[in-house]
C-alpha cells in the first residue's frame, strides 16, 4: 500500500497539518499508522468530515471511579473523591510554585470562598492561583474524554495566570507559546512541533499507566514550551 506524510495529506484535504495530526491521533484516518514517531497515511484515505469525525471520536470507557469524580463535580460535593483531587493538586501544585497557602486554608478556600485572616501578610497572588488552579482542574475533569491537544494545554495555561500580578503588569505571555531561547527547554521555535508531536506519542496509549503519564507530564516540564518567564 502506498503512503503520504501529514504534510501530503494536508495539502490533498485542503486543511491543516494540525488537523490532520489530529484526526489521525483520534482515529479517524482508516488505515493510518505511526512509523518513527510519524504518521503514515494511506495515499487513497478519504478525509474524514467534521459532522462524522465528532460522532465517530474515541472516547475510552470510563471507570466507576471516574464516573464518580464527574458525578460529584457535578455536585459540588464536599468530602468526596472529587474534592480529595482538588485539594491535593492544586496545593501541591501551589507549594512547587511557591505558594504560602497551607492544607488548610486551601480547603477552607475551596468549601467556602472564604479565607481566615492570619498574622503575616498574604500574597494576593496566592489567593488567585489557587482560585484559578480550582478552575482548571475543574476543566480538565469535565474534559476527559476529549484527546489532549496543544490548544488545550494552552488554556488551561491562561486560566492559571489570569488576574495574577503578572498578568495585570503584562508580564507573562498567558496561554502563548515561549517565544524567547534559554538554557532551559527546547528551542523556542521547535515547541509547536514537539509539543504535537508529544501529545500525538501519548494518544497512541489506549490505557496509560500512571509511569506513562508520569513520564508526559516529565518530558512536558522539560521542555518548557509555554511563555512564565518576564516578557517586558
Amino acid at each position: 500500500m502506498k503512503y503520504i506524510t501529514i504534510k501530503e495529506a494536508s495539502e490533498k484535504w485542503v486543511i491543516t497539518e494540525r488537523s490532520v495530526r489530529r484526526y489521525c491521533v483520534e482515529g479517524q484516518v482508516a488505515g493510518a499508522i505511526m512509523v518513527n514517531k510519524h504518521f503514515k497515511i494511506p495515499a487513497n484515505a478519504e478525509k474524514p468530515s467534521k459532522k462524522n469525525a465528532e460522532k465517530i471520536r474515541k472516547h475510552k470507557e470510563l471507570s466507576s471511579l471516574a464516573k464518580r469524580v464527574i458525578y460529584e463535580e457535578g455536585k459540588n460535593n464536599h468530602f468526596g473523591i472529587y474534592e480529595y483531587i482538588q485539594l491535593n493538586l492544586t496545593y501541591s501544585s501551589n507549594r512547587m510554585a511557591s505558594n504560602r497557602l497551607t492544607l488548610g486554608q486551601v480547603m477552607e478556600l475551596f468549601r467556602t470562598n472564604k479565607i481566615s485572616p492570619t498574622f503575616e501578610p498574604m500574597k494576593v497572588d496566592d489567593l488567585i492561583e489557587t482560585i484559578n488552579h480550582f478552575a482548571c482542574v475543574r476543566m480538565v475533569i469535565e474534559n476527559m474524554t476529549e484527546a489532549l491537544t496543544p490548544e488545550f494545554i494552552k488554556k488551561i495555561h491562561y486560566m492559571l495566570y489570569y488576574g495574577t500580578y503578572a498578568d495585570r503588569k503584562k508580564a507573562v505571555a498567558k496561554g502563548e507559546y515561549r517565544k524567547d531561547h534559554h538554557k532551559f527547554g527546547i528551542h523556542y521555535t521547535k515547541i509547536p512541533d514537539a509539543l504535537e508531536e508529544l501529545i500525538s506519542e501519548y494518544e497512541q496509549n489506549d490505557s496509560p499507566t500512571m509511569e506513562d503519564i508520569l513520564d508526559f507530564h516529565v518530558r512536558l516540564e522539560k521542555s518548557d514550551p509555554l511563555q512564565t518567564e518576564m516578557v517586558v
